[in-house]
């Protein structure tokens, strides 16, 4: 079999695993070089995946070679095709695009997970004593993976330091965009014990981030319904404040003795969106109230009117013709996932950036 019919094959096989079609691709792209050279790239390109950006010092930090060894190395790997520039005003700085290095990342822990975790823990060293949220949250990303449990402490530890001071919004976004990582790959790596306890962490963060929405009344979606779907919609509600959404629910806010009608004029004036939910009974007399006002609001603030088939609605429901022009999420089907579309008419952020 040739080296070509091998690719072919090997692609077949991992057809649908992009991360494992991207390693195969720059494995065949490294089988043309020579031995030698085959061999150190290898390395470096080990270090490159367990690194989420580098440059020829923190090389040779993780492979524990000298600096003109590492600045070789750097090169080198400049010339392959899945190495890319990071980003950077401050230094050049190169990465492994995603598919490639998380598929590497996998094949060398399912391979040598000993040299994974010394690499590492390597890794983390190079930020140790860093002062900026950028630098301490790399730290924190290599040892969940060298030593789960500390990378845990310390996380937490930054979640307290931010809940006690100002985190900027870029600072938020790398920590999620770090965390999204780690749980998209928890199985992978033998790590659900961490996984579960950033979990807790993100649970802590959200219920702090609902209650100070609520002290300061502004909540993010109103939850139209009929009261005979209200275990359905209490359930949906519950969810979104998994999300750090906060949804008006009636019998969450309602204070017993006051006017339902003054409260619903209240936030229907302060609230940005409606999700209008529909169940097996359709639409209740008072629902026909909100949605009528929500409507006027459309017009008057521009606000975002969400119509939601609940799991349970009919199969082709009746529905007013007003809401019949409106963008629906359906919770009865499973793709595309509903509660991420909901979430993306709630928040404005998309499906793949949640």
């Amino acid at each position: 079999m040739t080296v070509l019919e091998r690719l072919i094959r090997d692609l077949e096989a991992s057809k649908g695993n992009l991360h494992a079609q991207a390693v195969i691709s720059a494995e065949f792209f490294l089988s043309a070089l020579p031995e030698q050279n085959r061999l150190l790239l290898h390395a470096a390109i080990d270090a490159g995946a367990i690194l989420r950006w580098f440059d020829a010092d923190l090389l040779a930090q993780v492979l524990d070679i000298s600096s003109d060894e590492a600045g070789k190395r750097f090169q080198e790997m400049n010339k392959l095709p899945f190495v890319e520039r990071f980003p950077n005003q401050e230094r050049e700085l190169k990465f492994i695009n995603q598919p490639t290095r998380l598929g590497w990342r996998k094949k060398l822990f399912r391979e040598q997970s000993e040299r994974f975790h010394k690499l590492s823990s390597r890794a983390a060293g190079c930020f140790v004593g860093y002062h900026s949220s950028k630098g301490c949250i790399e730290w924190i990303y290599h040892l969940l993976y060298a030593d789960p449990m500390r990378g845990v402490m310390e996380l937490k530890r930054l979640e307290q330091k931010w809940t006690s001071s100002d985190s900027t919004t870029e600072e938020r976004y790398v920590l999620a965009a770090v965390l999204k990582e780690f749980n998209e790959n928890k199985s992978t790596f033998s790590i659900e014990q961490s996984a579960a306890a950033i979990t807790d962490i993100k649970l802590s963060h959200w219920s702090e981030k609902l209650k100070q929405k609520r002290e300061l009344g502004r909540f993010d979606v109103f939850l139209c319904h009929n009261s005979e779907d209200k275990p359905a919609v209490q359930e949906l509600a519950e969810r979104l404040k998994k999300s750090a959404v906060l949804p008006w629910l009636d019998i969450w806010e309602l204070r017993p003795g006051k006017s339902w009608l003054q409260l619903l004029e209240e936030q229907i004036g302060n609230i940005d969106s409606a999700a209008v939910c529909v169940g097996p009974k359709g639409f209740g007399p008072w629902q026909k109230v909100e949605i009528y006002n929500f409507l006027c609001e459309v017009v008057n603030r521009k606000i975002l009117v969400i119509p939601v088939m609940l799991p349970n609605a009919l199969e082709q429901p009746k529905l007013p013709l007003f809401l019949q022009g409106f963008g629906w999420v359906d919770f009865r089907k499973s793709d595309p996932d509903p509660m991420k579309h909901l979430l993306w008419g709630i928040t404005g952020v998309r499906p793949e950036d949640q």
